[in-house]
């Protein structure tokens, strides 16, 4: 399936310059949401833990973990988990940011499949 023409192109945002991937138009059409979390699934089902990251991963993280019925992790913005976590930083085309992970997510030797949306800049 041709995925491309279910996203929604949105022209400077979120700064002018930056063309944004939408991807809330391909979510929308459950037939065409299944079939990409299907396709996706082929890929990643060797992972022993889904990664999602916040917050548009976790739409697929979620429905990828369901599927194999693996363990989720999710990745969040700094400050947001109430656990203990380890943090990396890093720079997007329009700013910088920090990712946090509870420690306990994932363990050693675990095969991680990350998620993330598609990308917004393309």
């Amino acid at each position: 399936m041709d995925y491309k023409q279910h996203i929604r192109e949105v022209i400077d945002f979120p700064k002018p310059g930056i063309n944004f991937k939408d991807i809330t138009t391909l979510i929308q059409k459950p037939e065409v949401f299944r079939a990409c979390v299907d396709e996706l699934a082929l890929l990643i089902q060797d992972a022993d833990v889904i990664i999602g990251l916040d917050a548009r991963g976790f739409l697929f993280a979620g429905a990828l973990a369901y599927k194999l019925n693996k363990p989720l992790a999710v990745v969040r913005k700094a400050g947001k988990l109430p656990y203990k976590t380890i943090s990396i930083d890093y720079e997007l085309e329009y700013g910088k940011n920090t990712f946090e992970l509870n420690i306990d997510a994932v363990k050693p030797g675990d095969k991680v499949a990350i998620i993330d949306d598609l990308l917004a800049t393309g």
